[in-house]
């Protein structure tokens, strides 16, 4: 199964499946998804979610945690699944990382 990314067309579904769980995911504003989809930064398939960044250079040390990213290296944002319990965040989730 290879993964789907979202267009403008998606935004108000991708913004409401991450509202459905606003506490966890408060700090996300539609804005913001819109830039992730309009950078290809999103994934929408199945009705799940997947926001990212995919480093184009390495970095030092972040000052939110203790990793420094390489060069390719995939920074997953958010994962969120229209339907608990169903495994299709899994699976998305599972096509996605392997397509990285």
């Amino acid at each position: 199964m290879t993964v789907t990314f979202a267009c403008d067309s998606d935004l108000k579904s991708v913004y409401s499946i991450l509202k459905m769980y606003k506490d966890i995911f408060s700090f996300v504003r539609q804005d913001r998804i819109k830039k992730h989809i309009q950078r290809g930064t999103c994934v929408f398939h199945d009705d799940v979610v997947i926001t990212f960044t995919k480093y184009k250079v390495s970095r030092v040390k972040l000052q939110s945690c203790s990793v420094s990213p390489k060069s390719g290296d995939v920074w997953i944002h958010q994962v969120a699944a229209k339907v608990q319990g169903n495994g299709s965040a899994k699976r998305v989730l599972n096509s996605f990382i392997n397509s990285c």
